[in-house]
């Protein structure tokens, strides 16, 4: 039987990242087919498809209360979005190189870009007008997070140094030296998370700029990351095909996501950390035990719901395995802290 099953067509290439709106009500995919897709994540329904990208799109963001989205692309620009309509509020054209990176504070009027140009620059979201522009990398920059008040900025850069930044004058405030691929902000900018490829990630005071705990728990390399609102619970994605849900007041793991088969690129956390997301490159679906306290809905590409599967799991496996093969997925988790 295919009851609890809901088929329903998504992306038409890789999903690359994903953002969840403070409440995790809301989930926003990106995609190599120069689209977003917004997501309701109670039933699963696709919202809105945000096109008006030309080329591949690398990142995206939403507000805390979801009404804002943000998206980055090889086009060298990032799009404003309203949620409520999927309608393009305005295109921010200043970068001179791939964008790769995006973030927005908590109330949506300030946004971060993260780019190949070496440099992140600041934008007021009301009129799309650029605030300044932050340099100090010497290579590409690859990812951006900013604080909920969007008083603090971080950037992460191929030249092997993350920078925590004064958003205020642009001044930078400490310079990380760690090679990371992937970076996080707690919601008052003082703690930093930093994905990296050595299989870790790492925990960092942005007050001191000084090095608080090494997340060790994963076989391959940490592609993505991130942090509740509060800070006081991270989650990391890795190329070990599992995400990790951490205790960062001591460093210890809660529990393994062990959902996918393949390298898991990105992963979200809602405000509360009640909920995660995550995106894997796995062609294969899977469906996992609802007595291990983490059943919750797969989104995929087409986006499959799954509930209280657990009895049916070889039957169910193997016909959405059949159904989705060649597609790329990201998936909603619960992360209650009980323990399998």
């Amino acid at each position: 039987s295919n009851s609890g099953i809901l088929v329903l067509e998504g992306h038409s290439d890789q999903v690359f990242n994903c953002a969840l709106s403070a409440d995790g009500k809301l989930a926003l995919s990106s995609s190599y087919d120069n689209t977003c897709i917004l997501w309701n994540t109670s039933d699963g329904t696709r919202l809105h498809t945000l096109k008006g990208h030309t080329d591949c799109v690398n990142d995206c963001a939403l507000s805390a209360d979801g009404k804002v989205a943000l998206s980055a692309s090889l086009d060298e620009t990032c799009m404003l979005w309203e949620t409520a309509d999927g309608t393009l509020r305005c295109v921010l054209k200043g970068h001179v190189d791939n964008v790769e990176g995006c973030a927005l504070s908590a109330d949506g009027k300030l946004a971060i870009s993260a780019s190949w140009d070496k440099t992140c620059m600041l934008w007021n979201t009301i009129d799309g007008r650029l605030i300044r522009t932050l340099k100090g990398h010497a290579g590409f920059v690859v990812a951006c997070a900013l604080s909920s008040s969007g008083n603090l900025a971080l950037s992460i850069s191929y030249d092997g140094t993350s920078i925590v930044w004064n958003t205020s004058d642009g001044t930078p405030i400490h310079k990380l030296k760690r090679n990371s691929v992937s970076c996080a902000l707690s919601a008052d900018g003082s703690l930093a998370i930093l994905a990296s490829m050595d299989t870790s990630c790492t925990l960092w005071s942005t007050f001191d700029g000084k090095l608080i705990h090494q997340l060790k728990g994963h076989s391959n390399s940490v592609l993505g990351c991130a942090l509740s609102a509060d800070g006081k619970l991270a989650l990391s994605a890795s190329e070990d095909c599992t995400c990790i849900l951490w205790d960062t007041s001591d460093g210890t793991q809660i529990r393994t996501f062990r959902n996918h088969y393949q390298s898991v690129r990105k992963c979200a956390l809602s405000g509360a950390g009640t909920v995660a997301l995550s995106i894997s490159e796995e062609n294969a679906s899977f469906v996992w035990d609802t007595s291990t306290k983490i059943a919750g809905h797969f989104l995929s590409t087409p986006m499959v719901i799954c509930r209280d599967l657990g009895p049916h799991l070889s039957m169910i496996h193997g016909e959405i395995s059949n159904a989705l093969f060649g597609y790329n997925y990201f998936t909603l988790l619960q992360t209650e802290r009980s323990h399998s």
